[in-house]
């Protein structure tokens, strides 16, 4: 199994997460527990990267979805970029790509949903 690490970056008061490698039930803790600490500094966007991820999974998704919730009760833009094929797949398939903006780039992501959509 390949390892995972999270690198977070800060873009003026936004907030870009990426994740690396393999996104499952064994290193989704890891990643939720980075975007729950960025929540608490209360960013205004926060972007998660998926152009460094080789897979991810349901417990993966679980953790974006509830990061996306807890970022709109924080009055913080949410939003996924980059997705790899793998993700943009299950995003698809599973419909996170129209419940949740995804974008191409991070500069389209930190632009808002309007640029996205």
């Amino acid at each position: 199994m390949e390892q995972s690490v999270v690198s977070v970056d800060r873009i003026g008061s936004a907030v870009v997460v990426t994740p690396h490698g393999e996104i499952d039930a064994a290193t989704t803790p890891a990643l939720r527990d980075v975007l729950l600490a960025v929540l608490a500094d209360r960013p205004t966007a926060l972007v998660i990267d998926l152009s460094r991820v080789s897979f991810l999974d349901s417990v993966c998704l679980g953790a974006l979805v509830g990061a996306a919730g807890r970022a709109a009760l924080a009055d913080c833009t949410f939003a996924l970029a980059n997705p790899t094929p793998i993700a943009a797949r299950l995003l698809a398939i599973t419909a996170l790509d129209r419940a949740l903006t995804v974008a191409p780039t991070i500069t389209e992501a930190l632009a808002g949903p309007a640029s996205t959509r």
